[in-house]
């Protein structure tokens, strides 16, 4: 007999989008009390209550329509999507509560394989199935509300990032694309089985591994897409940067994206990202598989770059997946678009201040060092009108501010290397054509070696 769940949008594709739910969300007056470390004012994976000095604990629940005809495959992904939460939040998974609506009239024999396929994610995660509920709906939908333990001095939440962490990502990117052309009969099965296979593999394993260390911040990516979780991570000092080269996704999401085979999950999250994101040039297959939903996505973590190559070790040695997609900076609020030109200058500023300990020079003086120095070069390099760096100087003489320090360059080059304009030793500074027309040129650190002190 073959089974049908005709499924049309399933997954966390499903999801409300991320504005329409913190406008919900942000007028409830919830009950106080202290033990709830993590509530849903927050936006991290689950909710964590502490019950004494070493124990909390955390609470999910998940649930969604069918994104893959097989009823067996959908209960195994749907368990596995719910206890990704868990994992997220650093603590163990120990019960699980089936959440159920189908139609009655429809064949039980599907309902008991959906709910088989969890429970054996389940048994395979050490995990109690210990209860349920159900209800009869015309649409079948499937979760689970998990309970874990946790140690709130080892809770790891999702805004902790540190300017200098590296990101780190344990799943490939283009589910939600994958899926979308599944359903549209256009998609390889070789892909399917590798998206799939993606799907039902439990993070507990990468966070088996990622657990070893220090962690700033972790979460899971589901339907909000890359983008927006990792927006979440942020707070109002810190950036992410992050490597278009080495964003992970299925081969054939570029396809899926020509064929605009996208969902309206997808651009829920491209609108929550409004003015909050800056690509350096047009790539709409990138940002496609960006802000595409997720189900059952794999972890991302923020973690010190000095545990970087012991982690990559680690996950080779267990046969997992890591990808090294950016890094953590400096937030600047004029790091967007036409705004980074106001940058100019800054590059060489930051890592003066850094060298002196914020001690020696104000920001403005080291920005006029800057802006004197990066000129100076540009011209030495036919980058810049010949006399352009002359007329920086005389204005600063003019006003009695520096436009030189003795440092060599070289001793600069660790601050660049955190600066929100470099990343992976692609560095993005601001130049002048001549005085009132500035760019963005593309080079890296060793740019500003061709100068030995500034």
């Amino acid at each position: 007999m073959k089974e049908k769940l005709y499924c049309k949008s399933g997954g966390c594709s499903a999801k409300l989008g991320a504005k329409k739910l913190t406008h919900v969300l942000e007028k409830i007056d919830k009950y106080p009390n202290s033990n709830l470390l993590v509530g849903f004012d927050s936006h991290d994976d689950a909710s964590v209550y502490q019950i004494n000095e070493h124990q909390a604990i955390v609470s999910t629940l998940d649930f969604f329509p069918p994104m893959v005809e097989d009823p067996y495959l959908f209960g195994q992904i749907a368990a596995t999507n719910a206890l990704s939460d868990v994992y997220a939040m650093g603590g163990t998974p120990l019960t699980a509560l089936n959440i159920v609506c189908f139609n009655d009239q429809d064949d039980l024999n599907i309902l008991g394989k959906i709910i088989e396929g969890g429970n054996d994610k389940l048994k395979e995660a050490k995990v109690v199935l210990s209860g349920g509920h159900s209800i009869k709906d015309e649409s079948t939908k499937y979760g689970l509300s998990v309970t874990g333990i946790v140690d709130p001095s080892k809770m790891i939440q999702n805004n902790g990032v540190q300017v200098g962490d590296t990101l780190i990502l344990t799943k490939k990117l283009g589910v939600g694309l994958t899926l979308n052309a599944y359903r549209l009969n256009d998609a390889r099965q070789e892909i399917l089985d590798e998206v799939f296979k993606s799907m039902t593999t439990l993070n507990k394993y990468a966070f088996d591994v990622l657990n070893k260390y220090t962690l700033h911040a972790l979460t899971d990516v589901t339907g909000f897409g890359l983008l927006v979780h990792l927006d979440e991570m942020l707070d109002e000092k810190a950036s992410a940067f992050l490597d278009k080269e080495s964003i992970p996704y299925f081969k054939d999401c570029p396809y899926y994206v020509n064929e605009f085979y996208l969902s309206g999950g997808g651009q829920h999250n491209r609108n929550a990202m409004k003015n909050k994101v800056c690509f350096d040039e047009e790539n709409f297959v990138l940002e496609e598989i960006l802000y595409d939903p997720q189900t059952s996505g794999g972890l991302l973590a923020s973690v010190a770059s000095d545990d970087l190559e012991n982690i990559l070790n680690d996950f080779n040695q267990a046969g997992l997946a890591c990808y090294v997609i950016g890094k953590i900076v400096e937030k600047d609020q004029f790091d967007f678009g036409d705004r980074l030109l106001l940058n100019f200058g800054h590059t060489y500023a930051h890592a003066i201040e850094q060298y002196y300990h914020y001690e020696k020079y104000s920001h403005g003086e080291a920005v006029g060092i800057g802006m004197y120095q990066i000129t100076k070069l540009a011209e030495s390099l036919d980058l810049t009108k010949t006399g352009s760096s002359m007329q920086i100087k005389e204005i600063l003489q003019k006003y009695n501010l520096p436009y030189e320090c003795q440092v060599e360059t070289k001793n600069l080059i660790q601050a660049i290397s955190l600066d929100k304009k470099n990343i992976n030793n692609s560095l993005s500074v601001v130049l002048l054509k001549e005085i009132g027309d500035s760019y963005v040129y593309q080079t890296n650190q060793e740019f500003l070696l061709k100068k030995e002190r500034v």
